[in-house]
């Protein structure tokens, strides 16, 4: 596959996810019509599909303006500058990590629910957990302008996050009874796999920016 045919399936890929999470946001909010106590399970539904569309339509954006970019500063014979590929690879990975979190959130208020102990915490960490590492890359580019500083505070963040996500997977599977019944079964059918694509993302996402 040559250069171009890789970028067009990264920008129709992001294009038909981000267009189906919204699809999906839009249906939810159809149901919540009218009804103002929606349930918390389908609030962090529509949140999570509004992330993947968020990060989904940064990476679309972002890989156009990397593209279109490179196309100028090639017309107009100058060198191009390391710390705007910096910004367009890192926008989309940070709404990338929100979208995990938000995962993590689920699950942790899974883990608090189970055991019968208040959740309330986990959204303030959540958002202060965010808020800090936005602030942080945010700073480097201001203060710092290092490539290397920003791509580790990323690459923290995604190791913490697999940390946590792993530890709360596994404490809500560890309720589960040995011989689960039809609805036991269902649960895990459906939990399994978010916690495979959640461990694998941040995984694969962590590992690239250590590299880099």
């Amino acid at each position: 596959m040559g250069w171009l045919e890789g970028v067009s399936v990264v920008l129709a890929l992001s294009l038909f996810v981000a267009t189906v999470a919204l699809l999906e946001v839009w249906h939810i909010s159809g149901q919540s019509r009218g009804d103002p106590d929606l349930s918390h399970g389908l609030q962090i539904r529509r949140w999570f599909m509004a992330t993947i569309a968020l990060a989904n339509g940064a990476r679309l954006v972002c890989s156009l303006l990397a593209e279109i970019y490179a196309y100028t500063c090639g017309l107009m014979q100058e060198n191009m500058k390391e710390m705007v590929f910096v910004v367009l690879r890192v926008c989309p990975s940070l709404l990338y990590f929100t979208m995990y979190s938000l995962l993590t959130v689920y699950f942790a208020q899974l883990s608090y629910t189970v055991k019968g102990l208040p959740f309330f915490h986990v959204r303030n960490s959540w958002f202060i957990t965010n808020l800090l590492l936005y602030a942080i890359v945010l700073l480097n580019f201001v203060l710092v302008s290092s490539a290397e500083y920003i791509y580790l505070s990323i690459f923290v963040a995604y190791a913490l996050n697999l940390i946590v996500v792993v530890w709360f997977s596994a404490s809500v599977f560890s309720y589960f009874p040995n011989t689960a019944s039809g609805n036991i079964q269902r649960i895990f059918k459906r939990l399994l796999p978010l916690v495979v694509v959640c461990v694998t993302g941040l995984a694969f996402t962590g590992l690239n920016y250590i590299l880099l």
